[in-house]
């Protein structure tokens, strides 16, 4: 029998170096197990450093690097006309494509490839949407929105970038959203046809711990001065202002205010703020530290050393932060919105209460830390009741076999 052929796309600017590189390295690695089954090819485009194209094979994975144009300076984000036409002559000479191959896209910014893809192929198109752009673009300001989607005459940056999203969604064979809001959204306000439309959620494989990862844990403490009096929270996320990193560090500024010595916060990921965060928060240092961005298998061991991740962003879907929290038994406590449907609030985890302007509360958020300080019992239960979810609904190997089997 033949091989299906996937052919997934990446870029490299900074949002796809975390949740959605993670999502398609997860993909690849599941695509690896299934090598009698599938053959993928992994195309990055946008690689800095490099002159031309460089295609590497093992087994039944190919990676394919296509290189910034010459003149651009820094990551690709959009993927223009010409580029993407360019894109696209390149992967014609490496490849004849036929009816029996899947391009699997990844971002709004890949329109003009889709599109190319969709014109002069027979492939296969799935599509999947990683973030709500109303939310990101609007601020969660969804009157604000609906109000300029409804203008004809509307042509701002924001409604350019939504009817690109649209126009991926009505040229794909398959949209695959990842939350529940993101399907809604998809057929109420996108008007697709609900035969398209499927929710499939994040999927991760379960990381095990061997002796040398628990020597480097307590090298990790040892350099950081934690203590076993210390209690450890965690953030892991891009420093943007969308993630709450603000109300955040201001709320654990007050609970530090307070009297609570013991307590420091990681803060694991990079970002446009990092620079101006550090600045501020500088007389903390002992109790909040900055990591700048981290590999994988070096964050794993930060879950691993931490008594709770705080994530209280308003704009995810389904969040591999959260899932590795999850499969990491460590209780979180989340923003209450739609983006963290899965899990229920005091079961699962905790859920910092919204202002009438859904922001963060900051009241709340302390609530919710110093719940977790003080009470081990309330943790243990919520780590344990978030890892069943996990272990039930959230493998790799589910989502793999959810997106490609029915196309």
């Amino acid at each position: 029998m033949q091989k299906r052929r996937i052919f997934i796309v990446n870029q490299t600017d900074d949002s796809h170096r975390y949740g959605v590189g993670k999502y398609i390295n997860e993909i690849i690695a599941e695509a690896k197990l299934k090598k009698n089954d599938f053959e993928l090819i992994s195309i990055e485009i946008g690689v800095p450093d490099i002159l031309s194209t460089i295609r590497t094979e093992k087994d039944n994975i190919s990676y394919l690097q296509i290189p910034c144009p010459v003149s651009y300076k820094g990551t690709i984000k959009n993927l223009p006309y010409k580029y993407s036409r360019a894109i696209f002559i390149i992967l014609q000479e490496l490849y004849l494509f036929t009816e029996t191959d899947t391009f699997h896209f990844n971002s709004n910014m890949q329109h003009f490839l889709l599109t190319l893809i969709k014109e002069h192929t027979s492939t296969k198109i799935i599509y999947t949407i990683h973030v709500s752009l109303w939310k990101v673009l609007y601020n969660n300001d969804f009157n604000k929105f609906i109000s300029e989607f409804n203008d004809l005459d509307n042509d701002s940056f924001f409604s350019k970038n939504i009817k690109a999203e649209i126009k991926n969604c009505e040229l794909s064979d398959r949209i695959i959203c990842l939350s529940e809001s993101m399907k809604r959204d998809v057929l109420e306000i996108y008007k697709i046809p609900c035969q398209k439309v499927f929710k499939i959620s994040n999927g991760i494989k379960e990381q095990k711990f061997i002796k040398e990862d628990f020597d480097k844990i307590n090298e990790i403490k040892d350099s950081l001065k934690i203590n076993k009096e210390d209690f450890v929270f965690l953030y892991v996320g891009r420093l943007i202002a969308q993630k709450g990193i603000i109300h955040l560090l201001n709320t654990f500024k007050v609970i530090l205010d307070k009297g609570y010595k013991n307590v420091k916060i990681i803060i694991v990921g990079d970002g446009p703020m990092k620079n101006s965060l550090v600045k501020e928060y500088k007389s903390l240092k002992q109790n909040i530290v900055f990591t700048g961005y981290l590999p994988a298998k070096l964050v794993k061991l930060y879950y691993k050393l931490a008594d709770t991740l705080i994530f209280p962003s308003l704009n995810e879907q389904s969040s591999y932060v959260m899932l590795e929290a999850m499969s990491y038994k460590l209780p979180m406590i989340v923003s209450n919105t739609d983006i963290f449907e899965m899990l229920e609030d005091k079961y699962s985890c905790l859920k910092i209460d919204l202002t009438e302007k859904t922001e963060l509360d900051i009241d709340s958020m302390e609530q919710k830390m110093k719940a977790m300080v003080h009470d081990e019992e309330l943790r243990t239960r919520i780590a344990e009741s978030a890892y069943s979810l996990y272990v039930q609904n959230c493998s790799s190997e589910a989502m793999f076999n959810s997106t490609y089997s029915a196309i």
